[in-house]
């Protein structure tokens, strides 16, 4: 087990992060957006379902 996967057996978690409409991230290379945006994301501890990405059509 790597030191950033949830230990086996443990919770899983569902994080939600709201990114503000004008964030422009670390580098300053991002671009404003029309909405604040939501993100949502799952930490799965080991030996649990393989990780999948979702991607949806951004509005705006």
């Amino acid at each position: 087990m790597g030191s950033t996967e949830r230990a086996r057996g443990a919770s899983g978690l569902l994080l939600l992060y709201v990114v503000h409409r004008d964030a422009l991230g670390r580098s300053r290379k991002g671009k404003k957006r029309r909405y604040h945006t939501p993100f949502f994301g799952i930490s799965i501890p080991g030996g649990g379902p393989d990780e999948r990405r979702v991607v949806t059509k951004a509005r705006g």
